[in-house]
């Protein structure tokens, strides 16, 4: 049994380790092309005001993503550090807190989206 909560906890710990990079890649590789996908005049943006608000919540998405993917990587850590030093059944706020794993993911998900639709929009104006 414990070999295999290890197991998990590891697994867990990777994905947010590939999620961090897929939202680091992210911000990098928009910010880079971004006045290549979007008209420009004078190095400033030249799309009306709700493209620039879903770039603005991709990029904002994309930001917090990283951030708490990062956070649940150091969680996963601490708790195998704390499951494998004292105990052989993980705690209730354990639980809860392996349960806030969604929202990195979400968020991810949500500046893919927006940045989806800014280009979409952008496409068809």
């Amino acid at each position: 049994m414990t070999e295999i909560l290890t197991e998990s906890i590891k697994l867990a710990f990777e994905t947010f380790k590939q999620l961090a990079t897929l939202n680091a890649g992210s911000i990098v590789l928009i910010g880079t092309f971004l006045q290549g996908i979007f008209p420009s005049q004078n190095g400033a943006l030249y799309v009306g005001l709700g493209i620039k608000l879903l770039i603005a919540a991709s990029f904002l998405s994309f930001g917090v993503s990283l951030a708490l993917s990062a956070y649940t990587m150091y969680l996963y850590t601490r708790i195998l550090e704390n499951y494998l030093k004292a105990s052989n059944e993980l705690d209730r706020t354990t639980n809860i807190r392996l349960g806030a794993q969604r929202l990195p993911l979400a968020l991810f998900w949500y500046g893919i989206a927006s940045f989806g639709v800014a280009v979409l929009l952008n496409l068809f104006r």
